[in-house]
């Protein structure tokens, strides 16, 4: 029981993270200036990482499974099972505010209806790449301003590093399969 309502803490922290995605990505789509749109979008895409980020927890599920009797086991299975419909779902909704925001007068004559699946992949590798910033070399959203030293520092690492370049790749591969799953059965759906 202890275990599962550890679990529970941090799950709720890394979704509140993951929520303040989709905040801002309301508040991008809302806002009127263009100034408060690139902002409310750069804190929107410090964030979105946060949320499909929540995937990758996954791993501490099998650390936890041999900790527990049967019963909880299964408890901790709804548990991390709920987590990653959250991480999906808080993914999703934070992307299509920015899609609702490419599709406003102000950004459609820059962006041409062909060039948007192609900003949409290269974006999801970026969220990719914060991905991995935050569980390979545990930086948060808030240290670009907190401690931009060591953004910039593991930056160069991940760059630097093949392994944890074919993660990023790995993970915009995933982002790109969940962004895209989704647009396809929403396209199903509406048939």
């Amino acid at each position: 029981m202890d275990l599962l309502l550890f679990n529970a803490s941090w799950m709720l922290y890394n979704i509140s993270l993951a929520v303040i995605g989709i905040i801002f990505g309301f508040l991008m789509y809302k806002a009127k200036p263009m100034v408060l749109k690139v902002i409310f979008g750069i804190i929107w895409l410090l964030f979105i990482p946060n949320s499909i980020y929540m995937l990758t927890d996954i791993i501490h599920l099998y650390r936890d499974l041999p900790r527990v009797i049967l019963f909880y086991q299964i408890l901790l299975t709804i548990e991390y099972f709920l987590l990653m419909i959250i991480a999906i779902i808080t993914f999703i909704v934070s992307f299509i505010f920015f899609e609702q925001v490419l599709l406003q007068k102000s950004f459609k004559k820059y962006v041409k209806k062909e060039h948007k699946a192609v900003i949409f992949i290269v974006l999801n590798f970026v969220i990719a790449f914060g991905m991995v910033l935050g569980r390979i070399q545990r930086l948060n959203s808030w240290d670009i301003v907190t401690n931009l030293p060591a953004v910039i520092k593991n930056t160069f690492h991940v760059l630097t590093n093949l392994q944890l370049l074919m993660l990023t790749f790995f993970f915009g591969i995933l982002c790109n399969f969940v962004y895209f799953s989704y647009h396809y059965f929403i396209k199903k759906l509406s048939k």
